[in-house]
């Protein structure tokens, strides 16, 4: 499948492992224009643990990238927020290793990702053209445009988890 043509939850899924490899950070920006995505976060602290899997997700990032971003100042963000773009090539490799780990011994099977794939099949329901999720702490902040409006909708992280493991039981039982 083209990159270009993935749902919206497949890729902020893949999107979602590259967070959790990066940042285990529970704030963050994405933002969808296009084909492209952005994604704002704060680093996470150096002195934390990766487990392998996370290493692996980690290296893949980076190998995308080349190295670590530099911080970027833009409408009041910290100075240590980080910036990353996301082409639709980016994105396709990332689903295409997230597929490959899933099911392994060592996979990541994180919660950010599949909250993200929860949202993105929220947003195919409301069939969104383009989106922003802010991620704060114990709020998501979703807003998106359709070809008729655009709306902003707040969720606690507590209803997109369920939203993840009733998705998550509707497939099991495909």
């Amino acid at each position: 499948m083209a990159a270009s043509n993935l749902k919206h939850s497949r890729a902020l899924r893949a999107l979602g492992q590259a967070l959790e490899a990066l940042s285990g950070t529970e704030s963050f920006e994405l933002k969808q224009r296009g084909n492209e995505y952005v994604v704002r976060y704060q680093p996470r602290d150096p002195g934390s643990e990766r487990s392998p899997s996370k290493e692996f997700l980690a290296r893949l990032v980076e190998e995308i990238w080349g190295e670590t971003p530099a911080p970027v100042l833009e409408h009041g963000l910290p100075r240590s927020m980080q910036e990353l773009r996301y082409t639709p090539t980016d994105i396709e490799r990332l689903d295409s290793e997230g597929r490959s780990r899933r099911g392994t011994p060592h996979a990541a099977q994180g919660a950010v990702s599949q909250m993200l794939r929860a949202l993105g099949s929220y947003l195919e329901e409301k069939q969104a053209r383009s989106f922003t999720i802010s991620w704060l702490g114990p709020t998501i902040s979703v807003r998106y445009r359709t070809n008729s409006a655009t709306t902003t909708d707040s969720f606690d992280v507590s209803v997109v988890h369920d939203m993840a493991l009733a998705m998550h039981s509707r497939r099991a039982e495909i």
